[in-house]
């Protein structure tokens, strides 16, 4: 069961990867390289944005779906599911126009972009709504609808949205591409969450029979901590594209967003295996189960991850300069980056779903507090290294950050749960049985 899950994830995957990826060049071929690096800036920027607005809630739906259902409590299924899409709602609003005034106050971006700004922002309040629908339906263990809510029909959209521009002969401009991205993210909110309401294991229409209970002491702290983590985390993969808009120029950030994207092949292993192991992880914690079945669980992910991110890495490598210039000759440069940034994915994928793990369990709070140093790390080495070797820099900063990130969890993780979430796990569980024979 769980390997059929991570198959069809990781071919949902695949095909969303594949729409990114065509829709990304079809992106670069119709916009030059300074107008390409001022929409992929804007992404980054609400990708931000859209985390903040989340408060952290989509992860902690993963984990409270899933144990609320294995504790057979509705009510609090319920509960958390209204307060969650009202929070989340309300909290994109906040940060959309708090973000309209930032990008308006400080000049982030270019001068001939400045009165599209709310236009520009618009995808903000839907991203994050549509996201946490897609966390639900992978809380209730139905992670192949969630991927094709959350990715592949998204991008199927978008990419029919830019074939269309491109057949109309129309001008390629960043307000009009986001105009899609929006439209595209509220269908696939609406089907999300249409989905959500099919997936409900529990009676709704009847009278008496369901209550909504709600825990706002535990779901706030749960979401402090989780979104801190997030913020901590996505800054921590986001600097480096950050500080290249900020340090360098649009075209550097080009350049260097395509190689970045492009290792999401490699990643995508680990993401498919985190999307159907969280769930799972949380249920066995919620109903007290031993140490050796959440073990088991995970030597099974690192099994999984291994023969998907090898794969990944040895194709990519190979492949990587001819994909580059599919964009334009000019993001050949990126081919150094990009074997940088493969490293840094492999080394993700060796440490396995340790973030997971750890969030799963109760331990975000934990987590937020172990991020500060990498994030912090990051931060500075991106400072010192871009204006020196601009995306070779930022890659560098990148891979030596992960290097700390995934060692310290993995060093937390079997300290306090005496688990082993890592490829090496696969190796001691092979010593394991020889010992026993």
């Amino acid at each position: 069961m769980f390997g059929r899950q991570v198959s069809s994830v990781m071919v949902a995957r695949l095909l969303g990867y594949g729409l990114v990826f065509f829709s990304q060049v079809l992106l670069a071929r119709q916009m030059d390289i300074d107008a390409f690096g001022v929409f992929v800036y804007l992404l980054s920027i609400l990708a931000i944005a859209g985390l903040v607005a989340k408060f952290g809630l989509d992860t902690a739906a993963m984990r409270f779906f899933a144990g609320y259902r294995e504790q057979n409590a509705p009510g609090l299924l319920l509960g958390f599911a209204l307060l969650s899409l009202f929070w989340v709602g309300l909290f994109s609003l906040f940060v959309y126009f708090g973000l309209v005034y930032a990008v308006r106050a400080f000049d982030i971006l270019p001068s001939d972009y400045a009165a599209s700004v709310p236009l520009l922002l618009g995808l903000l309040p839907l991203l994050p709504l549509q996201n946490l629908v897609a966390a639900m339906l992978r809380g209730f263990d139905a992670p192949l609808i969630a991927e094709l809510a959350d990715t592949t029909l998204r991008y199927s959209l978008i990419l029919i949205g830019l074939t269309a521009l491109w057949l109309s002969d129309a001008a390629a401009d960043v307000r009009i591409i986001l105009r899609i991205y929006t439209a595209a993210t509220a269908l696939c909110f609406a089907f999300g969450l249409t989905m959500v309401w099919r997936k409900w294991p529990y009676q709704l229409g009847q009278a008496g029979r369901l209550r909504p209970a709600f825990r706002l002491a535990e779901w706030g702290a749960a979401g402090a901590a989780l979104s801190l983590t997030g913020g901590l985390y996505l800054l921590m993969n986001q600097a480096d594209l950050l500080m290249l808009g900020y340090l360098a120029a649009p075209e550097n950030v080009a350049r260097y967003a395509v190689a970045s994207r492009m290792t999401g092949i490699v990643a995508m292993g680990l993401g498919a295996v985190m999307i159907v192991v969280a769930p799972k992880l949380s249920a066995v914690h919620a109903r007290g189960g031993a140490r050796s079945e959440m073990q088991a669980l995970l030597t099974s992910a690192a099994k999984l991850t291994f023969i998907i991110i090898s794969i990944g890495a040895i194709g990519l490598a190979a492949l990587g300069k001819p994909l580059l210039l599919l964009f334009g000759p000019e993001f050949g440069l990126a081919y150094v980056p990009l074997l940088i940034l493969i490293a840094s994915r492999v080394i993700e994928a060796f440490a396995g779903p340790v973030g997971q793990l750890l969030a799963m369990v109760g331990m975000h709070t934990l987590v937020a507090v172990l991020l500060i140093l990498p994030a912090s790390l990051n931060i500075a080495l991106n400072m010192f290294l871009i204006p020196r070797y601009e995306e070779v820099g930022a890659a560098l900063a990148t891979v030596v950050s992960a290097v700390v990130w995934n060692a310290t969890l993995s060093y937390v993780s079997q300290r306090k749960l005496g688990v082993d979430p890592s490829l090496l796990s696969i190796w001691r569980a092979k010593k394991n049985e020889g010992a026993q024979t």
